[in-house]
């Protein structure tokens, strides 16, 4: 229906215009069409390149909270761990003093079993002297009553003293109980920690890896817009529904045409001064050749015009090879010594004068050589350097493309000379 409506548009001026003409009005507005419809899927993927970019804004601040608490984790968990070194600290200084009263429980046991039996022996003996010697049984009675009554409070005293020790053995045992528990909720808190920054750690490489995805499509969408806005500025069209007619006489041909033909003319004019001055400086002679000579004279004078022309052509060349140095930073040396010629470049700003890089002509079938978009660059030290410490490399490996590798190596070794300077 389009097409139909569109034949409807451009017919009646088709009506009052040569085929050719109408057929390249139809042609421009199939090509206009295409420019809109490129130029709306260009709008469509710039709108997707602001969402991926939200969406990876979105990423990033997320990724950020979670480092926040990544690091308020870590925190607490150093404070945790802490707190349980103190603890066993505290636990090895309880258990060590509860190891001191328990010797001096045991040794206050021992004294009062000690002084028990002492007064057990010292009463069994008085009963046996009451017997055997009836006149000393007063004063031995005196006696035993003096030393039991002496004896009776330090007894005392000794079992009060080992009822306090076993009560503070008892208060020790239930603090080392406490510390114990304690030491064991945090340990039990330290395990959920670690568990917590386990699953902190593992979300955020989600994070992380969710985050190079949406950049890496956002590059593709941005690429993707790109190449629509040069294919709609170079005015691309589908080529299995589109034919291109190409005119005869266009403005293209006609350009080319008058550049060959203006030098042309410079290189007949520069001939014809060239005879002139050959001419002038024949007849300029004193004598006039014989005319067996006239062969040797032209064939001289033609040498000196060859001459003449090489040295033009070789100062023409220098200065063109000085140009290329000055303008680019490197000069260029070709060598054809086989079927494949070689190009020897070395930078102004090299450290060194032997550092150069080597490029050859790739292999190619005949007929092929208009196919030719780089060449292939030879293994040299300069080189493994490059490629070892530089990342200028990745625009040959990635990019395919010699001439933003050789612009990156002038800036490096540009930078490299002015930050030694």
């Amino acid at each position: 229906k389009e097409k139909t409506g569109e034949e409807k548009r451009i017919s009646p001026t088709s009506m009052s215009q040569p085929p050719e003409i109408a057929t390249v009005v139809r042609h421009f507005n199939k090509i206009k069409q295409k420019c809109l419809h490129l130029e709306e899927h260009s709008s469509s993927i710039q709108s997707q390149l602001e969402s991926s970019q939200r969406r990876v804004a979105a990423l990033e601040n997320q990724m950020a909270t979670q480092r926040k608490e990544l690091d308020l984790w870590q925190s607490e968990k150093k404070e945790m761990e802490h707190r349980v070194t103190a603890s066993d600290t505290e636990l090895g200084k309880i258990r060590a003093q509860e190891k001191i009263w328990q010797r001096e429980a045991d040794s206050l046991r021992s004294l009062l079993s000690t002084y028990e039996n002492v007064h057990e022996s010292s009463s069994g003996g008085s009963e046996k002297k009451k017997r055997r010697v009836a006149p000393a049984e007063s004063s031995t009675a005196s006696r035993n009553e003096k030393e039991g009554d002496e004896d009776g409070p330090t007894s005392q005293g000794l079992r009060l003293s080992l009822d306090s020790a076993r009560e503070r053995v008892d208060i020790l045992t239930q603090q080392n109980n406490t510390a114990t528990e304690e030491l064991e909720s945090s340990r039990s808190e330290i395990e959920k920690l670690k568990a917590e920054h386990e699953r902190v750690l593992e979300k955020f490489s989600k994070l992380r890896d969710a985050l190079y995805k949406e950049r890496e499509k956002a590059a593709e969408a941005e690429d993707r817009a790109c190449q629509a806005e040069t294919l709609a500025g170079k005015g691309s069209f589908n080529s299995e529904t589109t034919r291109v007619l190409h005119l005869q006489e266009n403005p293209m041909m006609a350009a080319v045409r008058e550049k060959y033909e203006t030098e042309i003319r410079a290189l007949k004019e520069a001939i014809e001064e060239m005879k002139a001055e050959s001419s002038a400086k024949g007849s300029t002679s004193t004598k006039t050749p014989p005319s067996g000579k006239k062969d040797t004279i032209s064939s001289l004078d033609a040498q000196k015009l060859h001459q003449r022309l090489k040295q033009s052509f070789k100062e023409q060349i220098a200065m063109f090879r000085e140009g290329v140095y000055l303008l680019t930073g490197y000069k260029v040396d070709m060598f054809v010594d086989s079927d494949r010629p070689r190009y020897k470049v070395r930078s102004m700003f090299s450290e060194q004068e032997d550092d150069h890089l080597m490029f050859v002509w790739p292999k190619t079938k005949p007929g092929e050589d208009e196919g030719v978009t780089s060449l292939d660059m030879l293994d040299t030290e300069l080189a493994q350097q490059l490629s070892k410490t530089s990342s200028s490399i990745q625009y040959i490996t990635k990019f395919k493309s010699l001439p933003a590798f050789m612009s990156s190596v002038t800036l490096e070794l540009f930078e490299k000379q002015t930050f030694m300077g």
